[in-house]
């Protein structure tokens, strides 16, 4: 959730943002905007049966392009254009948080006597350590160090050594990396949002498939 106090003035009557929230991922939200000294809040929602974008006002819905006639007879008619850019902002902002976030490419799992261990390959080539609520970001540089911070010294068996070399070797071994293309074959690959991607200049293509 973000809150703020930007303001732009129309008619000398200053539009404060109170706060703001969008979930990509549900495509629903909202943002409270303090016009003329009074809350307003416009709920927001991905339509689900074509594309554009619901606008809900006083228990009224419409779509964000009809916002003038949803705002038509009411003290904030003449705002209209103003409001859709605030709504239209919070989606953006949104989505470019979203857009930023790393994703895990291949993950693999591994049993250990107190836990379930994941290892994941995030998209900007760091490696994921999890196990139970510890979770620490690793690079084959200090990955004895990290495993250590998620497992105790007992845990770590010459059996379960064995599986966690076994495993960065299989995630290893399915890249195919060349100066501008990563493909990633695995059984395991995690769907992202886009079958391919830019990643640090590179473009990262996604091909899961059932090893036989």
């Amino acid at each position: 959730m973000t809150r703020g106090e930007d303001s732009v003035e129309q008619a000398n009557i200053p539009i404060i943002v109170r706060r703001k929230r969008y979930d990509v991922s549900r495509g629903s939200g909202f943002v409270d905007l303090e016009i003329e000294g009074k809350l307003h809040r416009f709920r927001i929602y991905q339509n689900p049966q074509r594309r554009g974008i619901i606008i809900e006002y006083n228990g009224i819905y419409d779509s964000l392009s009809n916002l003038k006639r949803l705002l038509k007879g009411t003290e904030l008619e003449r705002y209209t254009e103003l409001i859709a850019k605030y709504i239209r902002s919070t989606i953006y902002e949104a989505q470019i948080r979203e857009s930023r976030k790393h994703r895990i490419i291949i993950m693999k799992s591994i049993q250990t006597s107190i836990g379930l261990l994941e290892i994941g390959l995030r998209d900007d080539g760091k490696l994921v350590l999890k196990l139970g609520n510890k979770r620490v970001l690793a690079d084959r540089s200090n990955l004895d160090k990290k495993l250590g911070e998620v497992l105790p010294l007992d845990a770590m068996t010459p059996d379960l050594v064995s599986q966690i070399q076994s495993a960065l070797k299989s995630i290893e071994s399915n890249i195919i990396s060349s100066e501008n293309v990563v493909i990633v074959l695995d059984s395991e690959a995690k769907d992202i949002v886009l079958p391919s991607a830019i990643v640090k200049d590179k473009l990262v293509t996604m091909i899961p498939f059932t090893a036989t």
